[in-house]
């Protein structure tokens, strides 16, 4: 099968399955913007239409996330309106991130303290 045919049917299959969440591992810095590129070098037009509001194109964005748990990120952006990108690497970067700093610090800090430094933290790096 042709890479044109793989790129417009993942493409109809998101419009048809029209999912809340989109998830994987790496997806916001490799495979989204990959199959946002690979469309547009193919001239797949209606490709960048992937979320639900119709009229709105995807587009990859080149961000930095600096915060004291992670240091500094380089980053893609893609907005895909009306859908929730799930990234589990970067959960997973962050997760490590704050079990390292509650491990530090165990002598000071109360197992209840450290859940909630855990939970607010993948709270606020999530939204």
């Amino acid at each position: 099968m042709c890479q044109l045919c793989d790129v417009q049917r993942w493409a109809q299959f998101v419009r048809e399955v029209d999912p809340d969440i989109i998830t994987g591992y790496n997806i916001q810095n490799f495979d989204l913007s990959y199959l946002l590129t690979r469309a547009k070098h193919l001239h797949v037009d209606d490709f960048c239409y992937l979320g639900r509001v119709k009229n709105i194109q995807s587009v990859v964005r080149n961000t930095t996330l600096q915060s004291k748990q992670l240091g500094k990120r380089e980053n893609k952006s893609i907005n895909i309106d009306g859908r929730v990108q799930f990234d589990l690497l970067l959960v997973s970067h962050c997760a490590i991130a704050i079990q390292d700093l509650c491990c530090d610090c165990l002598d000071s800090i109360t197992l209840l303290s450290c859940s909630f430094f855990t939970m607010s933290s993948l709270w606020g790096f999530l939204c």
